[in-house]
């Protein structure tokens, strides 16, 4: 078990590169190859967000035909909906801070229901979590930041 935690944070904080890469080049005002690192950071932001909700599925799939679990089920497709319809804005900085608002959603919605889906491995689980998401919400408020 503590290789698979090992390797599930490192994973999990090389997951993290993107957003530092996107947002280093987007303070720095730089565009490598003609490609714009808010598109970057906006896209990738999405793709971790479904990804998120998406887990949420596998947590509950497993689990009884239960009002929780119905709640998770949905709840977790509205937030992939809400980063997915993001992209339909006009403006960098509302993009990303309505995602900004996804992965604060996710992580409440796994924090209320931490019993159901994670069982006695919830402080570990969350340490880490609430590490990852407060390193990219600061990612996402300084692209905001960088983005008026």
């Amino acid at each position: 078990m503590l290789s698979n935690q090992r390797l599930i944070s490192s994973l999990a904080f090389f997951g993290l590169l993107p957003f530092f890469g996107a947002t280093f080049l987007t303070m720095a005002g730089m565009l490598p190859l003609m490609m714009d690192p808010k598109k970057i950071f906006v896209g990738y932001s999405v793709v971790i967000l479904a990804f998120l909700s998406g887990s949420l599925w596998g947590q509950v799939l497993d689990l009884a035909d239960s009002i929780p679990s119905k709640v998770i089920l949905g709840a977790s497709n509205l937030i992939a909906l809400l980063g997915w319809a993001s992209l339909g804005l006009s403006n960098y900085s509302l993009v990303i801070a309505t995602l900004g608002l996804g992965y604060i959603l996710i992580l409440s919605l796994e924090y209320s229901f931490a019993s159901l889906l994670f069982g006695n491995v919830s402080h570990t689980y969350f340490k880490l979590r609430f590490k990852l998401t407060s390193i990219v919400l600061v990612t996402h408020v300084l692209m905001v930041a960088f983005s008026i």
